[in-house]
């Protein structure tokens, strides 16, 4: 038996020896930590970090806009974001984005042929290690 509830919940925890995030087994560029930077340099990373979300932009009527999305976690250099529109209203119409990424989050500059009130975002960061606290 169990002295607590929380002894009990313990055994559905992390438990040492497993790692349970997903393994990288090769990378290319040109830089260690930064990997924005298009290189011939084969790397095997042992401490990417992965970041994901959604984002929401609701506001008046337009043709184009930006969003912008900040880290939880900042990294130490620029990590890659990869940008999916999943929904917008109204529901057909066309847009295309672009992404500015910096190593605290990112920006969404997105245009849309027709005026449109409403788009959703998903997003993915990986890159390597987390800044250091101030």
């Amino acid at each position: 038996m169990f002295d607590s509830f929380e002894k009990f919940l313990e055994q559905f925890g992390p438990q040492p020896g497993i790692n349970l995030f997903p393994r990288f087994m090769y990378r290319k560029g040109g830089e260690l930590l930064d990997w924005t930077v298009p290189g011939n340099v084969n790397f095997t990373p042992t401490n990417a970090v992965i970041q994901a979300g959604c984002v929401e932009w609701d506001q008046l009527p337009s043709s184009d806009d930006d969003q912008a999305v900040t880290f939880k976690a900042h990294y130490a250099a620029k990590p890659l974001v990869f940008v999916q529109c999943i929904g917008c209203d109204p529901l057909h119409a066309v847009v295309t984005w672009w992404v500015e990424i910096e190593t605290t989050g990112f920006t969404i500059h997105w245009h849309s042929v027709v005026a449109v009130t409403e788009l959703f975002f998903v997003w993915f960061a990986i890159g390597g290690q987390l800044a250091t606290s101030p």
